[in-house]
């Protein structure tokens, strides 16, 4: 059986947290997890917003709920709304 890590990086690439799990483990299964291990700590969010940027996985209601509970602002989006928006306006990074 393999294994499977959900990492969660701040915007410079810096891993922040770690969790691990069955490979079969599904990703939108570890966020909560993947959440609460942050390990460094966080600008007062009341004076920076926070963003979280996450793929196609993540753009359902719960997931969203959850990133919103952690104090940050979900940017999430399905790969068709992704790949409209690379098309409109090239060079774009997601």
């Amino acid at each position: 059986m393999g294994t499977k890590r959900s990492i969660l990086t701040d915007a410079r690439g810096v891993l922040v947290s770690i969790v691990l799990s069955g490979a079969d483990t599904h990703d939108v299964k570890l966020l909560e997890a993947t959440l609460d291990a942050v390990v460094i700590e966080r600008t007062d969010t009341k004076d920076v917003e926070q963003n979280l940027c996450a793929d196609a996985a993540y753009v359902r209601a719960q997931a969203q709920r959850q990133i919103e509970q952690h104090d940050y602002k979900p940017h999430a989006c399905s790969r068709d709304t992704e790949r409209a928006e690379k098309i409109q306006t090239p060079g774009k990074k997601a």
